[in-house]
């Protein structure tokens, strides 16, 4: 088995840079995936292995550190900036295993950035940038937000993930389909902070930060329809807009009391310094 290595990170929501010990995966296997037209999905996790499937480098970076952030299954919380156009535009199958049990926010965190430092030579740093933000706030007024009923959702298991076809409603999670231009969010559990960072960002187009100062988990219904690009990790995915009747999202969020204000906020941001393609195995 290999040695822990250490590292050092400054992360939003500290102070000061944090050494962090972590152990490496003692195999793995990296192919580049040849349908460009694939697109990938979380990781397949199962004790001590971590799988991902045709997967952008740069997807695999934002999880990574947004691991680190709090957050690796949704993209809204960090920003990944710079590198090659490759990171984006091609594809890998990745099977890393570790020497016995481990946590899966340690793999899919601090062990697979160690990864991709080994066998793509990466080097990156965190800093902080100032960036335009949506700051989610109150409307005057009573709150028109209907709390979840206690017991209706269950809060999921980073050890334990979901498996395809589960239809339990997760805290935190919900579903999202489009009809007729009109997206659909259904969102159980959900607490402000999980809205505003998980949610908002891929339809406002920017950051969004939450200072509704609201505890708790609600239940949202949104519909509306995109009046701004879809975004995943700041760029462009999809453009134009919906031809539906429906309200854009900062009308929808009007309906529950929320409004989103435009406000420049220091955002922790990931800069990739350098990286390579890697040698497969």
């Amino acid at each position: 088995m290999r040695a822990p290595r250490i590292a050092v990170f400054l992360l939003a929501g500290y102070a000061a840079a944090q050494p962090v010990a972590w152990r490496s995966f003692d195999v793995a296997s990296i192919k580049k995936n040849a349908n460009a037209a694939c697109r990938g999905g979380l990781p397949r996790p199962s004790p001590g292995r971590l799988d991902f499937v045709c997967t952008s480098v740069r997807e695999l970076l934002v999880r990574s550190y947004g691991s680190l952030h709090g957050d690796p299954f949704h993209i809204g919380t960090i920003r990944v900036l710079g590198g090659p156009s490759w990171i984006d535009n091609e594809r890998y199958d990745i099977s890393a295993k570790a020497e016995g049990p481990v946590p899966l926010r340690e793999m899919i965190g601090p062990m697979l950035i160690g990864l991709l430092e080994d066998r793509f030579h990466l080097k990156a740093h965190i800093e902080p940038r100032e960036t335009p933000v949506f700051e989610l706030r109150l409307m005057e007024g009573p709150s028109r937000l209907r709390p979840t009923e206690e017991g209706s959702c269950k809060p999921i298991d980073m050890e334990n993930l979901p498996k395809s076809g589960d239809q339990t409603r997760y805290c935190g999670i919900g579903h999202s389909h489009e009809e007729g231009g009109t997206v659909i969010e259904e969102l159980y559990g959900v607490t402000m902070a999980e809205l505003a960072s998980r949610v908002l960002p891929i339809y406002a187009g920017d950051y969004v930060v939450d200072h509704t100062g609201l505890n708790g988990r609600f239940d949202i219904h949104l519909e509306f329809r995109r009046s701004v690009p879809l975004r995943v990790n700041g760029v462009e995915v999809s453009s134009g807009e919906s031809e539906s009747g429906a309200p854009t999202i900062f009308t929808a969020l009007h309906g529950f009391g929320l409004k989103l204000a435009p406000a420049k906020a220091p955002i922790d941001v990931v800069v990739v310094d350098q990286i390579q393609r890697p040698s497969e195995n």
